[in-house]
Formats: structure tokens, sequence, C-alpha cells
């Protein structure tokens, strides 16, 4: 599965999570939206909020939940060795998000690119393991950070 992951977060650092954006206009959206750099580049809340829904997801599962209904109220505010679930599901999405970020640019410097045919590749195993590289709120489930 990690190779799965491997392959999304280059799909989604190459920009094919914007279609129909120019890496330019990518760049300078990140930019404008920043709230982390990374190795010198900006990313925005919207780029890290793919890695924060994923760890929130993550953290759910390992607690039992399954379903929205079973969230209590102070779900993300319970500590565990003294920091609340929403701060574990941040700082892991963070961490989920630097390793990414540094796969892609070792993946470019060694030039590796997703090819039309990885794409395809990318699309199949995602309708295997019915995920998407593109985040999205479904049901207004999610916290707003």
């Amino acid at each position: 599965f990690r190779t799965v992951a491997d392959v999304c977060a280059i799909s989604l650092f190459s920009g094919c999570s914007m279609i129909g954006e120019s890496e330019k206009a990518i760049k300078k959206k990140e930019a404008e939206n920043a709230i982390v750099t990374i190795d010198g580049e900006s990313y925005s809340k919207e780029r890290f909020s793919y890695y924060f829904y994923n760890e929130q997801d993550e953290l759910l599962t390992k607690a039992g939940i399954t379903d929205t209904a079973s969230i209590s109220k102070d779900f993300w505010q319970q500590k565990t060795d003294g920091k609340t679930a929403l701060e574990i599901a941040k700082e892991n999405a963070l961490a989920a998000m630097v390793e990414d970020v540094l796969k892609y640019k070792k993946a470019i410097n060694e030039g590796i690119k997703l090819t039309t045919s990885g794409v395809a590749i990318l699309y199949s195993i995602s309708l295997i393991y019915s995920f998407s590289c593109v985040p999205f709120i479904s049901n207004g489930t999610r916290l707003i950070m």
C-alpha cells in the first residue's frame, strides 16, 4: 500500500490534482495561500488538507470509529501523551507531507515522471482501493483548521 501512496504523492505534487492549471499558476496559488514552507517551496492549506484529512481518518480508524455518528463531541480534544487528537493529526499530516514533498523532489531530480500510462495505472489502483488522490469534503464532518 505504501507504493500506492508514493505514486499518489508524485501525482499530487506534480499538479494532477489541479487539472487545467499550469504549473506556474499552481505555484503562484500555493505561494499566495501558503501555510507551510518545505525545502524552500510554499504549500497551501488546500494541499495540507489532503494529508490532514487522511490523518483524521487514520486516528478515527485506530479508535474503532467507522461512522461520523460515532464520533464523540470531545474526541479531537482527548489527550494522548499530552497532545490532543487534533494536534496529533496535524503533526502527523505535516510529517507525511514533508516526506512526500522530499520524495517528489528526489523523483524529479532522478528524472522520474508520471506518464499518461502512469496516470491510468494510478486511476486503476484508486478504483481497486476506493480512494482518491484528490482531497474532498464528503459531508461536512471534517474539522476546519
